[in-house]
């Protein structure tokens, strides 16, 4: 994952990154997070029907958000987090390339056995 990010060209002052889900309530950010005293504001609401929904990557840095990159749920697929779900990545996160036949190539966590 760190590789993914230093090609998108955002530094390496992040030591996770927790994926804020249509419907994530401030409780369950707070505890992927490891953050309890920030007041999260306009968290994207519950998917319900078939329009994109705005999800984040939230960048944190030990106990302090650095950034946030929006993205569409679930159209934007470059990664899936979703199918199993995963809320918080590390940098040493391996990702393996998923090649449907008809879908664009995207990224998701290799699972270890």
């Amino acid at each position: 994952m760190r590789d993914v990010t230093r090609a998108a060209g955002l530094k390496d002052e992040w030591d996770r990154i927790v994926v804020v889900f249509p419907g994530t309530e401030a409780a369950e950010l707070n505890s992927s997070s490891g953050i309890a005293d920030v007041c999260w504001k306009n968290l994207p609401p519950t998917y319900r029907d078939d329009t994109p929904h705005a999800a984040y990557y939230l960048f944190v840095q030990q106990q302090m958000p650095i950034q946030a990159v929006r993205w569409s749920f679930p159209f934007d697929r470059e990664f899936d987090f979703i199918n199993p779900r995963v809320t918080v990545v590390h940098p040493d996160t391996i990702l393996t390339p998923i090649h449907v036949p008809g879908v664009d190539p995207y990224l998701r966590p290799a699972r270890s056995f």
